[in-house]
């Protein structure tokens, strides 16, 4: 679907060239791909918590697809606990 929101995020926007924020991207493979493990080969590596030290630009869209607890943080991703006010106001800051 990351496909789909991009596109639906530049006919909302009235633009085709959107500065894209792709956070918790996983295998997600557009605009500036960061998540905090390596494995998954983002562009940067970082704690959502701290975006706003490793990132001083901003974006016109950003893409968030979290861990929806923190029991799914741990026991599928091995992440740890997420607080969803912070990383959501350092996306917000961002904007």
């Amino acid at each position: 679907c990351e496909a789909w929101l991009i596109a639906l995020a530049k006919d909302l926007l009235g633009k085709e060239d959107i500065k894209l924020l792709n956070v918790f991207c996983g295998m997600n493979q557009q605009g500036l791909r960061v998540d905090i493990k390596l494995e998954v080969n983002p562009d940067l590596v970082c704690d959502a918590h701290c975006l706003r030290e490793k990132i001083s630009e901003t974006f016109d869209v950003i893409l968030a697809d979290p861990p929806y607890s923190n029991q799914e943080a741990a026991k599928r991703y091995g992440t740890p606990k997420l607080c969803y006010k912070t990383w959501a106001n350092e996306c917000i800051a961002l904007l």
